[in-house]
Order: structure tokens, then C-alpha cells, then sequence
């Protein structure tokens, strides 16, 4: 029978080790350290809001697709262009951090997709630092009150996000999170940099000379 059958039988592993081959890279998948996998089903109900895909190897039927998010902290930069509330404008560039809710991602997955970072986080982050800075004068705004705008643009930004891309009849549920927003330079227009050198210039003369002239100034009593 094995010898009747031969040509049939090693076809068949053949065929076999072939699918195998082909369909290897859309059932066996890899998730790295650090991030987790998001579902999708093309023949079922779409993204599978029940099911994370944790760290290691994971099987799927072929025709299914999985998205890889990471759910480590993310640091970014990025130079924006503010106003203050005496109409100084001025470039700040901030540093922060942000992460996706690891648990809370097959609805990231549904309702943003895995461009989060330029559909939601970098566009509310840039508003709330302008909204931010609006509210004071150039002087408060980067000296003493630099430590509170930074908070408040963490918690303004998170705030929007929370309110902006909630799912469909769900409240309060948090999909990113920024975190440690910190202003790490600023600069104002050409001209008014050259004003405050100019300034800062006279007055370290001042010091530096001023008690000297007052001294020649003086008069000598006999």
C-alpha cells in the first residue's frame, strides 16, 4: 500500500510543509518585551476587545491580524511656538513622557489606531502648552511659574485626551497618559534677544563701574 501510495504521500507532505511555509509569518506571532498585541479579526467582529496578546508567541489563524503596541514609557521633544499674555512670542521646547494604557489598548486599537502619538498626543500637547503660557506674561511665564506650567500642561493634555477620544458609551476610561512634562529651552524673537543681551550688557557695566565713578564723583574735602 506504502509503495502504491508513495508519490501520493509525498505530495502530500509536499503540500503540506509548503502551507506550513506560507502560512508561518500570518499565524505565529512574535511579542516583544515591554509590549503587548491587539487582535483583529477579518472574518469575525473586528478587533477583539477581550483578548491581549502578552509577551512571547502567540497563534492565530492565518487570516486574522495582529497589532503590536509597546506599553513602555515614550519620551518625546518637541519645539513649539507660544504667545504670552503681553503678546511676547516666543519657542519653548518640552520634554515629555506618555504611555498607553496597557489593558485599555484593544480600544486604543479600535477608536485611534497605532498612530496615536500623531493624531492625539502631540496635537493636545502642543494646545495645552499654548493655553498654558497665554495666561502669563513673559517674566512669570519663564522664571518663577515655569514648574506650574509644566503641570499644568500634563494634566490639561491628559484631561483633553480623557474627554476627546472616550469610546462610545464609556466614561472615564483612560486610553494614554502623559506623564513628566518638563521646558528644557526657550527663546524669544531675534530682535528681542538682542534687546535683553544689550540690557543685560549695561547693566553688568553698571555694577561693574559704578562705584568707581561714584568715587571720582566725589568730592574731596579739604
Amino acid at each position: 500500500l506504502l509503495r502504491k501510495n508513495t508519490l501520493a504521500i509525498i505530495t502530500g507532505v509536499l503540500v503540506a510543509l509548503a502551507l506550513i511555509v506560507v502560512l508561518w509569518p500570518y499565524s505565529v506571532h512574535f511579542i516583544p518585551a515591554g509590549s503587548k498585541g491587539v487582535l483583529f479579526k477579518r472574518l469575525g467582529n473586528g478587533t477583539d476587545l477581550d483578548r491581549i496578546l502578552e509577551e512571547g508567541i502567540a497563534l492565530t489563524l492565518p487570516w486574522n491580524r495582529v497589532t503590536v503596541y509597546t506599553t513602555r514609557i515614550q519620551q518625546q521633544t518637541t519645539e513649539i511656538e507660544v504667545l504670552t499674555s503681553d503678546r511676547l512670542k516666543s519657542k519653548m521646547t518640552i520634554s515629555f513622557q506618555y504611555n498607553a494604557y496597557p489593558y485599555n489598548l484593544p480600544l486604543l486599537h479600535k477608536f485611534v489606531g497605532p498612530d496615536y502619538y500623531e493624531k492625539i498626543v502631540l496635537p493636545l500637547i502642543e494646545s495645552s502648552t499654548r493655553d498654558a503660557v497665554a495666561k502669563y506674561s513673559a517674566e512669570d511665564a519663564f522664571t518663577k511659574d515655569i514648574q506650574k506650567i509644566s503641570q499644568t500642561i500634563s494634566l490639561d493634555t491628559s484631561n483633553l485626551i480623557l474627554k476627546r477620544i472616550a469610546p462610545t458609551g464609556l466614561t472615564d476610561v483612560r486610553l494614554i497618559s502623559i506623564n513628566d512634562v518638563q521646558l528644557i529651552k526657550f527663546s524669544f524673537p531675534q530682535e528681542v534677544e538682542t534687546a535683553l543681551e544689550n540690557k543685560a550688557v549695561e547693566l553688568a557695566k553698571a555694577e561693574a563701574y559704578g562705584p568707581m565713578l561714584q568715587g571720582i564723583a566725589k568730592p574731596v574735602n579739604d
